[in-house]
């Protein structure tokens, strides 16, 4: 997710303001931040390859529970797409949405991971 989102593999920290890369010094968005936390977790747990569904209001693993403090602190993040509208989502709705949003976009490039 790194490479999509063009950011190198050192430290992200996620601040009030956004995102600090530690490789660069460069602020980065709470949104590339967001995405590639979630992604270390959808490859982590291999729903790339296998589709898996997964009940995120049920779900506590470290990567989701930063993620929901992320998105509570950042209602902006919130936004979701729903058809052709926009809404704002509960913070757990969000997740999912993100969630499968990150591995989508991953899923395309999954024969280039070594799973």
């Amino acid at each position: 997710m790194r490479w999509l989102e063009n950011l190198p593999a050192t430290e992200l920290t996620l601040h009030e303001t956004g995102g600090l890369c530690a490789g660069t010094g460069r602020m980065v968005s709470a949104d590339k931040t967001l995405n590639v936390g979630l992604a270390g977790y959808a490859v982590e747990a291999t729903y790339l390859l296998f589709g898996t569904t997964i009940d995120i209001a049920a779900s506590r693993t470290s990567d989701f529970d930063e993620a929901r403090e992320c998105l509570k602190s950042r209602p902006h993040l919130c936004w979701v797409a729903v058809g052709e509208k926009i809404r704002i989502a509960s913070v757990d709705e969000a997740l999912e949405w993100r969630f499968k949003f990150v591995c989508e976009r991953l899923g395309r490039y999954s024969g280039l991971v070594d799973l």
